[in-house]
């Protein structure tokens, strides 16, 4: 779509172009009136060409994600649920609000075992569970795993589902393989509109968020993406152009004040993230993350300035959880990091990112930082595991 509009542009600048100053050079021995008439004749023929190319580009993209669906209509997955909501925001003598309400969401086939990966927003609080297939089949799902902090889980369709349907899994792509400036298509029933595809580009990976459940830590790995999720598209796949699974669909960016989208900015949990904690959804049902104990944030230019650093690079240190990981080590608030095992980390993102990636609970990290007094050390911590969230 990009690609197109781009041409388009381009072709509307080249005619003008033509029109304007191919007659300034015309032979000056010719008849003027033939030599515009040739003119004309020219730019028309240039023009004709031009659109016809634009044309020949919108026949091959609509043949391209026409293809693409047809490869993928199969693997991706309706969501129904029916269950209780509980509200930890709310309470009644003492006690979280919980109500009954129905919801919808998306899913992809994960494996021919019948396991469907979805949002762990879409299966919360769910006592029912119904899939519906691209066949118009629906049929009961279970739920295998759940991890709220990464907000994936695992259902698993009724075994009648694997004599009546082709399950065709859907391959996970690797997280080196996916870029800035990609075109990818969202697919999912958003607002309850069966199998329908949106088209856009990564804008930007490894984006990270505050939970989107808990409202708490941070979640790492995300992607940015133009690409239209409105609700009902949580849980369902995010594509490349071979109908590879770059990302989960999660949810866009709401305007606080008026309850409007912000056009454009969508997010989806990447490839890093579903490969490591899908398998362990669905072997153990639940997923261990690692553990410091720290509040973190950028360091600013300004901050850098005040404490007499040479660049605004690293992870300062808010607060630090007591009897956690951290503080059982000695690292005090007001601390900056600036390395993690040898590797250099120039802001939160990469703090995150590393932790999940490489760490699990019981691992050893080691922090090289500066005190707030000034010192600089290398600290060795424990990781633990994190809290359960509810």
């Amino acid at each position: 779509m990009h690609i197109i509009s781009l041409e388009r542009s381009l072709a509307l600048m080249i005619l003008c172009i033509l029109s304007i100053t191919l007659p300034a050079y015309a032979p000056p021995f010719v008849n003027e009136n033939h030599d515009i008439h040739a003119t004309v004749t020219k730019t028309t023929s240039n023009s004709q060409a031009i659109t016809s190319n634009a044309n020949v580009n919108d026949t091959a993209t609509s043949a391209i994600i026409s293809n693409l669906f047809d490869k993928v209509k199969d693997s991706v997955i309706e969501i129904v649920t029916v269950g209780n909501v509980i509200n930890p925001k709310i309470t009644i003598d003492d006690a979280p609000l919980v109500y009954g309400g129905a919801g919808s969401g998306s899913g992809f086939v994960y494996d021919i075992n019948g396991n469907i990966v979805t949002n762990y927003h879409v299966t919360r609080g769910a006592d029912v569970i119904y899939v519906k297939f691209s066949s118009g089949n629906s049929y009961p799902a279970t739920i295998i795993g759940e991890d709220p902090y990464s907000d994936l889980a695992v259902i698993q369709v009724d075994s009648s589902a694997l004599f009546r349907e082709n399950l065709k899994p859907l391959r996970i792509e690797n997280s080196s393989d996916v870029h800035v400036g990609q075109q990818v298509f969202a697919v999912g029933s958003p607002r309850g509109l069966t199998l329908s595809v949106s088209e856009g580009i990564i804008s930007q990976i490894n984006r990270i968020d505050l939970n989107i459940i808990t409202g708490r830590f941070w979640t790492g790995g995300l992607i940015q993406t133009d690409a239209a999720i409105n609700p009902g598209n949580s849980g369902g796949p995010l594509l490349n152009l071979e109908g590879d699974v770059v990302g989960v669909n999660e949810y866009g960016l709401v305007d606080i004040a008026t309850g409007a989208s912000e056009q454009g900015l969508n997010f989806a949990i990447g490839p890093a993230t579903i490969q490591r904690v899908i398998p362990k959804l669905i072997s153990q049902g639940t997923y261990e993350h690692p553990w410091l104990g720290i509040e973190i944030a950028d360091v600013t230019p300004l901050f850098a300035d005040s404490l007499g650093l040479s660049e605004a690079r690293g992870v300062f240190i808010k607060s630090v959880t007591p009897e956690g990981p951290a503080e059982k080590t000695g690292i005090t608030p007001f601390s900056i990091i600036f390395s993690v095992d040898g590797n250099v980390v120039k802001d939160k993102s990469e703090l995150i990112d590393y932790v999940e990636n490489n760490k699990l609970p019981g691992d050893e990290i080691s922090l090289n930082i500066i005190t707030s007094d000034g010192n600089r050390s290398d600290i060795t911590s424990v990781l633990e595991q994190r809290e359960e969230p509810f």
